[in-house]
């Protein structure tokens, strides 16, 4: 019984560790979040004589400046427009890729699989220059065209990879019953990959919109016209000019983070699913 008692003493010790450390890590996390929301409702002078107090009074006016004389909301919308684009074609076509290659039994199989995700071995610094080029020559220079192309080369392989691995887990016998009731393989692909991979598709899609929206150096290369720039590059701009006026830079990073914030917190349980899937398999 002294035994029992003692072991039990000690799991909840563990337990009472665990815990701590892991309301540690959720601080750290959530407390440059909540900094930035406190600063940006300061004023710059308030800012300077106290970085860390509470606002003396809540003021929205580094919010109404960026909207009103920055253009932050077309900075938005290009963001948007160039994201859901860019995801919705990598997806697709991410999806289509890897059904084969997880479920079709064809020549070089692998060696296309691996030939492709070979490709998310290479540097996207070393693409730079080349892309610029490329794109100057064909007049796609501050061309939404042009961004959305890019991240839809560049995110591709990696889709690929992880909706393969992921596909791989479907049984292969529901696929040869398909077969024998005489679908074809759009029907399958439509009706039985896509329907069973969701999660990981789910995944993928945000994990690309991440990607994106947050890319700073290709849209500031590609879209350097200051009505096409995405809201990233946006932020970045206002840092450079407004390096002093830190509240003002504050409401900008918290703006640009809200979006992938919002999106990981309302679909966190497709990103865990989705990856240990085909991890499990």
């Amino acid at each position: 019984m002294s035994a029992e008692i003692s072991s039990k003493k000690k799991q909840r010790i563990q337990d009472a560790i665990v815990i701590a450390l892991l309301a540690l890590v959720a601080l750290s996390t959530l407390y440059p979040i909540l900094f930035m929301l406190l600063s940006s409702l300061k004023g710059k002078i308030e800012y300077m004589k106290n970085p860390f107090s509470l606002p003396a009074s809540v003021s929205l006016s580094n919010y109404i400046l960026l909207f009103k004389q920055y253009g932050v909301m077309q900075a938005i919308i290009n963001s948007f427009f160039t994201t859901i684009v860019s995801i919705t074609f990598t997806g697709f076509f991410g999806a289509l890729a890897a059904f084969p290659l997880a479920k079709l039994n064809f020549k070089g199989r692998e060696a296309v699989f691996t030939f492709i995700t070979a490709f998310m071995m290479v540097p996207v610094a070393v693409l730079m220059i080349p892309t610029y080029v490329m794109f100057s020559n064909l007049g796609m220079i501050n061309s939404y065209l042009s961004i959305i192309i890019f991240w839809f080369v560049i995110d591709l392989p990696y889709g690929i990879y992880m909706m393969t691995a992921n596909f791989r887990s479907i049984p292969t016998e529901i696929i040869e019953s398909a077969k024998i009731d005489g679908d074809t393989l759009p029907g399958i692909f439509t009706r039985i990959i896509l329907p069973m991979g969701k999660s990981i598709l789910v995944t993928m899609i945000i994990i690309y919109f991440m990607w994106n929206w947050n890319d700073l150096l290709m849209p500031m290369i590609l879209l350097n016209s200051e009505k096409m720039t995405t809201l990233t590059v946006a932020v970045a701009t206002i840092v450079g000019k407004y390096f002093s006026n830190l509240p003002l830079l504050l409401a900008g990073l918290l703006i640009n983070s809200i979006p992938t914030i919002a999106i990981y917190l309302i679909f966190q349980k497709y990103i865990i699913k989705g990856v240990t899937v085909g991890a499990i398999k």
